[in-house]
């Protein structure tokens, strides 16, 4: 008895092991997603919101310029970028900014004066003491700067060049793959919770069982001394029949006792008992001097 419960108690120590491990392993599994979602989507916002600054304007009819000298602080501080709208010069007015050419280089300045009859702009930088030199003409007028956001002007340099291009989209990609693996995780804690029911169910009929096998009782051991042969109901220990003893009377001879004892007593004689018996009695001395005379005769 103590054998088997103790073989009992490893049953349970081995399937408490065999199943408390995959629950560690799907606690730490149930983090990985969710960790991998959030950096992918933060990596993939980050591109999204430094691209949309810088492209969705275009397609609204703004052209986008970032801002590299410190003419016009602390109103528009270098590394902005700035919005510029396409503006009839007449409907320009006395302190518009405005973006014009300027040879080579586009300039961005306060207007001082609009002087619609010559067809030029007086301009003027908010951190210059003076006037610009030169008069700006109605041609070179590009538009109206309507806004202008600081900072975003370095993720335009940096999307400009090649290189800042690649990190982009090499950053992309990494967010992009991060919620890949997200969805592959999920999948994976999803098999494991399936089987880890499964699991579930099999340890809970193996407890069962082992519950059941614990309430029968052990069959007693038992003794064939202390056996006691089967009795016939009609029969009891204290009224055997008389033919079990040896000193008991023997019964009174009937249709079949007759025949049985028939075999042990000897027989009545009849015509074929008197044959027998002639041969085996001794003959009367008359008969075997006749028997002997004939047998010398016959010779």
């Amino acid at each position: 008895m103590a054998k088997k419960k103790a073989k009992n108690n490893k049953k349970r120590a081995a399937g408490s092991n065999e199943y408390s491990a995959p629950k560690r392993r799907r606690g730490l599994l149930v983090y990985m997603p969710a960790f991998c979602s959030l950096v992918g989507t933060l990596m993939l916002l980050t591109v999204i919101a430094a691209a949309l600054p810088l492209t969705v304007p275009q397609y609204m009819g703004y052209q986008i310029y970032d801002v590299v000298s410190g003419s016009m602080e602390p109103t528009v501080p270098v590394g902005s970028i700035i919005y510029v709208k396409e503006a009839e010069p007449s409907s320009i007015k006395k302190g518009d900014i405005i973006a014009f050419q300027s040879g080579e280089s586009i300039v961005m300045h306060r207007v001082v004066d609009n002087k619609i009859v010559e067809g030029t702009f007086t301009t003027k930088g908010d951190a210059n003491p003076s006037e610009d030199m030169n008069e700006v003409p109605y041609a070179n007028l590009i538009g109206i700067v309507v806004r202008h956001i600081p900072i975003l002007g370095q993720l335009m340099i940096l999307f400009g060049s090649t290189l800042g291009r690649l990190c982009m989209i090499c950053f992309a990609a990494c967010g992009a793959i991060l919620n890949i693996l997200s969805s592959r995780f999920s999948d994976a804690i999803e098999d494991e919770a399936i089987e880890e029911s499964i699991r579930e169910k099999e340890l809970a009929e193996i407890q069962n069982r082992i519950a059941q096998s614990g309430k029968q009782p052990d069959p007693e051991p038992v003794n064939k001394k202390d056996k006691e042969p089967e009795q016939h109901p009609d029969k009891k220990s204290g009224d055997q029949p008389e033919e079990q003893s040896g000193d008991q009377p023997a019964k009174e001879p009937g249709p079949q006792s007759e025949e049985q004892s028939g075999d042990q007593t000897a027989k009545e004689p009849g015509p074929q008992s008197e044959e027998q018996s002639g041969d085996q009695t001794a003959k009367e001395p008359g008969q075997q001097l006749e028997e002997d005379s004939v047998k010398k005769e016959t010779e």
